[in-house]
């Protein structure tokens, strides 16, 4: 999935998944967990959350 660059509410927003936010961070980091939750807001548009752990591994 390729990094997507958005506004909301006038603010800069860029979406990774999980291996991109394991890039940025590098390998002194180690995914412990993830979790994908989609919310639908009350105008019935659906939004996808991406939760992430990750330790310190140096």
């Amino acid at each position: 999935m390729a990094t997507q660059h958005q506004r909301c509410r006038g603010l800069d927003v860029v979406r990774y998944s999980t291996s991109q936010l394991s890039e940025q961070l590098g390998s002194g980091f180690e995914l412990l967990s993830e979790h994908l939750e989609v919310h639908e807001t009350p105008v019935g548009r659906r939004q996808q959350f991406l939760y992430t752990h990750f330790r310190d591994s140096r």
